[in-house]
């Protein structure tokens, strides 16, 4: 354990515990106003302030919602789709609708894994997002979407939402990364966010790299 929490701004701390009861209450209000978030003179993406459900030039992301859960079914039934990730035994409805219901990255981190729409037509491609890991003390950047999606651009656009979130409404100080070795095209889009090789490590129990990106690197 780090001796100060990843989530930390100024002299403001936001706390992280296993006891939801001490975490900062922020607002993720699905009608809070859209603000734009600028980098120079270019306006890159819109965040409702102190929201979890965002706009990317090309995407929708909000939290999970019950009704997701056949569309996590079908992400999940690819074998292409899940070859770098061991089986999260998900594998019914019922179960999913459970997970969906009980999970409390939001209301306990002010994060987790977002369902991703397309902007234009609505169709579910997957999900992306934050997730704390209060096991290593440490922030990851995450993402999955179905096959036919791939190689669009869509997770790096979304890992970038994630991060702009994490840094500038979040104050985290860094945000990692993790996939196994094997994984390229991952390894790839955390290259493309301008985030670097720290070591070697495990994900799901197989070798894996993990990458990092700071918030002074970020700026």
């Amino acid at each position: 354990m780090t001796n100060a929490s990843p989530l930390e701004r100024g002299s403001t701390k936001i706390t992280i515990s296993r006891n939801i009861h001490r975490g900062v209450s922020l607002s993720t209000q699905k009608d809070t106003p859209l603000t734009p978030l600028k980098r120079g003179s270019e306006t890159l993406y819109h965040f409702p302030t102190m929201s979890l459900h965002w706009e990317t030039e090309r995407l929708i992301m909000r939290p999970f919602e019950v009704k997701d859960a056949p569309l996590m079914i079908e992400l999940n039934s690819d074998p292409d789709v899940v070859r770098y990730v061991d089986g999260d035994g998900y594998d019914t409805v019922e179960k999913v609708e459970r997970f969906i219901r009980d999970y409390g990255q939001y209301d306990e981190y002010k994060m987790g894994r977002l369902s991703m729409f397309l902007k234009e037509t609505g169709e579910y491609i997957g999900w992306s997002g934050l997730k704390y890991r209060p096991e290593s003390d440490t922030v990851d950047v995450g993402y999955r979407l179905m096959k036919k999606h791939w190689g669009k651009g869509y997770a790096t656009e979304s890992a970038r939402a994630s991060l702009d979130y994490g840094f500038k409404t979040l104050g985290l100080n860094k945000i990692i990364a993790m996939a196994m070795m094997e994984n390229t095209a991952s390894i790839n889009v955390f290259k493309k966010l301008g985030m670097r090789y720290t070591h070697n490590s495990e994900c799901d129990n197989h070798p894996a790299v993990v990458y990092e990106i700071t918030k002074e690197e970020w700026k």
